[in-house]
């Protein structure tokens, strides 16, 4: 985002310069932005597995000024498309950002983790215990690998919950734990719960959870081929 920025000249007129805030920040705050795929429900009726996909970005999100632009070809042609998003957008539109992604997600690193639902010991049966066990499994390696201690702030979003109730059970052990790793070194950090429409890069992460999810949870090969060289880190949550 620019902002302009009024000086006067020596005539005393007012003048005008842009600031490209964007480009001001670059790289100075991390924004790690979730999303998950499968329930946290342990009945029959539950999903067999549970991932959660961790996008880590900074700014400049150029990315996402090529998403808003295929947005608007897509109204311009008649399609309704108010986000994207993997599982529910038809074969067309999935293919075409999925080849957006595979072009130009150079400034992504994605890590994404999974649980077979089926290996959870009884007494960790439970939304938070189990949200609690693979944040702390991504947020351990991104803070190995992305060098957290050099940044000025942390920022984590994530999809914004339907529920109050359902979502103080899973942001209570994030904040916890993003409190222990964080503050303890004296990184600024914020967590955000967002509507996935109102940011750009939630939509991103939902596409790189479902490529993890049909590759990790279901074997299929694609769209993982796609935005393979993307992911920093996958695999399986070991109980034992």
């Amino acid at each position: 985002m620019s902002g302009i920025k009024v000086t006067w000249s020596k005539s005393g007129a007012p003048e005008q310069q842009v600031i490209d805030t964007r480009r001001r920040n670059a790289g100075r705050h991390l924004y790690m932005y979730l999303d998950e795929s499968g329930n946290l429900d342990f009945k029959p009726s539950g999903t067999p597995f549970f991932v959660m996909t961790c996008a880590v970005t900074r700014r400049p999100f150029e990315l996402c000024d090529a998403l808003r632009e295929y947005r608007y070809d897509l109204w311009e042609s008649g399609l309704d498309v108010g986000k994207f998003h993997a599982c529910e957008d038809g074969e067309e539109v999935r293919q075409r950002v999925y080849r957006i992604l595979s072009e130009m997600a150079d400034g992504y690193r994605v890590y994404s983790v999974y649980v077979e639902k089926v290996t959870v010991p009884d007494e960790m049966r439970t939304p938070d215990a189990v949200y609690s066990k693979v944040f702390e499994l991504l947020l351990d390696e991104i803070y190995k690998s992305e060098h957290l201690p050099w940044v000025e702030s942390a920022i984590v979003v994530t999809d914004k919950l339907p529920k109050d109730a359902e979502r103080r059970k899973v942001a209570k052990p994030l904040k916890k734990y993003m409190k222990e790793k964080f503050q303890n070194r004296h990184i600024p950090y914020i967590l955000l719960h967002h509507d996935s429409a109102s940011d750009m890069n939630l939509q991103v992460a939902d596409y790189f959870c479902w490529a993890a999810q049909r590759d990790l949870a279901q074997g299929k090969t694609w769209p993982m081929t796609l935005v393979c060289d993307r992911f920093a880190r996958v695999g399986r949550v070991s109980f034992k």
